[in-house]
């Protein structure tokens, strides 16, 4: 890896444990397919590692990465501490279905580290994210895609 692309990944990690140290800490309560978001972007940055992985997907990895990191996104966790990750876990279960659908299931399993089913995690994050994110506003789900350049 080149030298700049290693510290910018090295600042991904960074953000992976403080995700969980925030997480761990949190005092308030919070429903709990928030805490597989740490392993979720975990997912995402390990990916990246694997040279079978298309420039396709790695646009679209970068795209959700990038959306996970921004501390002004639609919804910050400044404003609603662990809520406020409920868009990023939305981005990243969308970009992590798109990489299912083009290349299946296999590596997504092969590099999953949590210790639930990827498919049953996959799936509880996808359906609670988008419910909480269209319980606030029913259009916010394309609002965050375009965003993030992931839709027309």
């Amino acid at each position: 890896m080149f030298y700049g692309v290693k510290s910018m990944f090295n600042s991904f990690i960074d953000f992976y444990m403080l995700l969980k140290k925030n997480l761990d800490d949190c005092e308030v309560p919070y429903p709990d397919y928030i805490n597989n978001f740490p392993k979720i972007f975990k997912l995402l940055l390990d990916l990246l590692k694997y040279p079978e992985i298309t420039k396709k997907e790695r646009l679209l990895i970068s795209a959700a990465v990038t959306y996970a990191v921004l501390p002004n996104d639609f919804i910050p966790e400044k404003n609603l501490g662990p809520y406020g990750y409920v868009d990023d876990i939305f981005v990243c279960v969308y970009v992590l279905k798109k990489i299912e659908e083009i290349r299946g299931l296999k590596l997504l399993e092969k590099v999953w580290e949590g210790d639930n089913s990827f498919v049953d995690i996959l799936e509880l994050s996808e359906s609670k994210s988008k419910d909480f994110l269209t319980s606030k506003d029913s259009n916010i789900v394309k609002k965050i895609l375009k965003f993030v350049g992931l839709i027309d």
